[in-house]
Parts: structure tokens; sequence; C-alpha cells
């Protein structure tokens, strides 16, 4: 794990198989594409396993990326999709902090997982019925607050 960043793993009859393993050479965000972006093939489904610079009690923090080209045989997306909680049990589900899905490349390349980590710590959605809410509770704030 020390000076391991990156797993790509394909499912082959059936079974879970490494198929590459990247060294760490610099950074998480200097490795990233390097790793990632020469697997995001057409018709193409694969898995890969990031290593995280950050550590949680003791040990790496890792990213589970998920690829499966929109273009992909139906077939292997379904086998790639089906296996993502045995690759998580296999690995050791504590450890993958983060995982991404994509099917196209700008999906997953760095700039793609920036984005989704932006995405993360956007405020949610509100329902019309929620902002509703918020509106009144602020109406009583500011009435109180007048009083």
């Amino acid at each position: 794990e020390g000076n391991t960043r990156a797993l790509k793993l394909v499912i082959e009859n059936e079974q879970i198989v490494v198929t590459e393993k990247y060294p760490v050479v610099g950074s998480f965000e200097e490795d990233y594409n390097r790793c990632v972006e020469p697997h995001l093939q057409d018709k193409s489904c694969c898995y890969f396993l990031m290593r995280l610079d950050t550590q949680s009690q003791g040990k790496y923090d890792w990213l589970l990326i998920h690829w499966a080209h929109d273009s992909a045989p139906i077939r292997q997306k379904m086998l790639i999709a089906s296996s993502k909680s045995a690759v998580r049990k296999q690995f050791g589900d504590g450890d993958i902090k983060d995982e991404i899905t994509g099917h196209v490349k700008d999906d997953l390349l760095h700039d793609g997982y920036v984005k989704h980590e932006t995405s993360k710590k956007a405020p949610k959605p509100f329902t019309d019925s929620e902002l509703e809410l918020q509106a009144i509770k602020e109406e009583e704030r500011l009435i109180a607050q007048n009083s």
C-alpha cells in the first residue's frame, strides 16, 4: 500500500482481476491523470482504486473510480456495475472514502473529479415546501427581532 498509487481492476471470467498497478510518483493530483486517462477507452469498463494522500486510522484513504463507457457492451456494463460491492468488500470498504462513476472521459479526468468534490460540498437543493418553510422562519425571526 505504501508505494501503490493506483490499481486497475477488470472483470475477466466473472472474476475481479488487477491488470495494472501504478506506483506513487507525485501527489494525488499529479498522479491522477497519469494513472487513469490511458485506460478510459471507448467500449470498455473497469474500476480504478486510487490512493489518496490522506490517511484515516494510520491507513491511506482510497477513491473507487467506476468507468463504464456509454458505448460499452451491455453485458460488460452489467457485470462491472453488479461487482461494485464485491470490489468494495474485497478491498476493504472502510478504506474507500469516496467513489465516482463516469460514462464519458471528461467525467473521470482530474477536472471531473474536482467537479465531483465541489458538488459534494455544495448546499443540497431544497424543495418548494422547504424554501417556503425557510422564508416563514426568516419572517418570524425578523418580526421577533423588530419587536
